[in-house]
Formats: structure tokens, sequence, C-alpha cells
């Protein structure tokens, strides 16, 4: 039996996962994966603060702001690349959140949420548009 993964050293119950590692590997994956997008944060972030060239959007009076001004086409380019890793960053947070709420109901260390929930575990409001005349 001490050779079957499938169950423990006493061979009573199953492996978890926290004892045959698939646990502690999806951990370091979804932590490398998140420090990946940290990196491809910060460097968008540099390059649209450093990013120099001609507006994008032609204008009469100007750039609207200076810090527009100053961005310029490329700047523009990832200051969009900024915002759209910023919204998969908070969509990870958002899910893994989730499954730590989720876990800790399962477990009883938190009240069950009442309601109908999104998947990322917000309270979905009803509202009802037809009703009394």
């Amino acid at each position: 039996m001490a050779d079957n993964p499938a169950l423990c050293r006493h061979g009573t119950w199953p492996s978890s996962s926290l004892v045959d590692g698939r646990f502690e590997r999806l951990l370091r994956a979804e932590t490398d994966a998140l420090e990946h997008l940290a990196v491809r944060l910060f460097e968008a972030e540099t390059e649209a603060a450093l990013a120099r060239g001609g507006s994008e959007l032609p204008s009469r009076t100007g750039p609207s702001s200076p810090i527009e001004g100053a961005l310029g086409r490329d700047g523009r380019m990832w200051d969009a690349e900024c915002q759209s890793l910023r919204e998969t960053r908070e969509n990870a947070f958002k899910c893994l959140r989730e499954t730590v709420v989720t876990l800790e109901e399962e477990l009883g260390l938190r009240p069950t949420r009442k309601g109908r929930r999104d998947r990322f575990g917000r309270l979905v409001i009803l509202s009802s548009e037809s009703g009394s005349s």
C-alpha cells in the first residue's frame, strides 16, 4: 500500500491534494502567473510614462490635458495595455477571493451567503420593471 499514491501511508483514506502535491503545484502556477502579470503591468506602465510620439487624435485646441499631449500615440497604446492588464489582475483577484470565500463557507469558517450570486460572488440584485400599476 505504501507505493500506491492514491492512498495515505496508513492505507485508511485517500490522499488529499495537500499530501500528493497538486495543491502546491496549483498555488505555485498561480503565483507564477500573477508575478508574470505584475512584470508585464510594470513594463507597460513604464512605457506609457516614457513614450513619445505624435498625437493620434487631431484636435483644433490641442490635447485635452498636458499628460495626454505628452503621451502621444505610443503612450496611448501602452496606456490601453495598462488598463487591460489591470482588468486582468482584478479578475484574477476576484476569482481567487471567490474560491477562498466558498471554501471557508463549506468548511464552516464563515456564514453562508444568502441570495443569488454572480461568478465573482457578488450579490445579484433583482429588480422588477413590470409591477405596480
